[in-house]
């Protein structure tokens, strides 16, 4: 085997890597260092996008005493707005609490929501919305209606800590 044949392909392989090396670093009569177009092209770098909200109108139920604590079709939440969600239930004022929260099927973590603090246990009709913790176990909201009606469960989302509030309709 003849090295001599083999020295002038190496030659030649060498200054192409050479020569492609310094094309891809080259800069155009445009593009001049520190220019506003090379600056954008080396810092593009997309803004990390706040995690979305997960729609509830698909996953979340308003479920109580007055459910047996299932999660029925009827009770499925429905939008009411940007990240308001709202069931309704007919519920009868004979003087007791009626307990519920909200939950998916499953009673998951993230979904199943109850009250955040003692304070936010008992909901009023036309009040203030009180903090819900959506991953409770063991908390629910409390009810009592003053008249027998239909009532707006609403879950609002639109804050960094959810909040529940019942309206008469």
């Amino acid at each position: 085997m003849r090295l001599s044949h083999l020295v002038p392909s190496l030659a030649i392989t060498a200054a192409l890597c050479v020569v492609s090396g310094c094309q891809s670093t080259a800069k155009t009569d445009k593009q001049e260092e520190g220019s506003p177009s090379s600056a954008k092209s080396a810092n593009k770098v997309a803004p990390p996008k706040a995690p979305s909200k997960p729609s509830m109108d698909q996953i979340l139920y308003l479920r109580g005493v007055f459910t047996w604590w299932d999660a029925e079709e009827p009770y499925k939440v429905k939008r009411v707005g940007p990240d308001l969600y709202q069931a309704q239930a007919r519920l009868v004022a004979d003087g007791e609490y009626y307990d519920f929260k909200f939950a998916d099927a499953g009673w998951s973590p993230g979904t199943n929501c109850g009250f955040l603090t003692k304070a936010d246990e008992n909901v009023l009709e036309d009040a203030a919305p009180v903090n819900a913790n959506c991953s409770s176990n063991g908390s629910y909201f409390r009810f009592k209606p003053t008249k027998t009606g239909t009532f707006g469960f609403y879950f609002d989302q639109r804050n960094e800590t959810p909040q529940v509030y019942i309206k008469r309709l």
